[in-house]
């Protein structure tokens, strides 16, 4: 699959979950990035690797409060380098996984 085909399946798997995806133009030197919400949806660890897909297309910032992401998707969130913020309100991540995310991810804003 090419790159440009994975990032419109991530894309679509996102939006029939009801995700809420903003490209955002703030000019040079930013460019264009995007934000991605599952606020509220029913996304689990298991829509992770779809997000990790949309790394290139320049996410930074990823809204997951209020989904079923646990522990177990820290890993694949860990992975998501270029993140500014992510926020895990009302997740099952534990204190514990945000401590590990905080490390792997020390350029990163994280909110529980």
């Amino acid at each position: 699959m090419t790159m440009a085909r994975e990032w419109q399946v991530a894309w679509s798997s996102l939006e029939k979950l009801g995700a809420s995806i903003t490209v955002v133009n703030r000019g040079e030197p930013l460019g264009e990035w995007l934000l991605v919400s599952l606020s509220g949806t029913d996304a689990t660890d298991e829509v992770l690797p779809q997000i990790k897909n949309l790394t290139a297309l320049n996410l930074k910032v990823l809204d997951l409060g209020g989904t079923q992401v646990t522990d177990s998707g820290v890993e694949d969130l860990a992975s998501l380098e270029r993140l500014w913020k992510l926020r895990l309100t009302g997740t099952r991540v534990s204190n514990e996984g945000v401590r590990r995310l905080k490390q792997a991810l020390p350029n990163c804003e994280i909110s529980k």
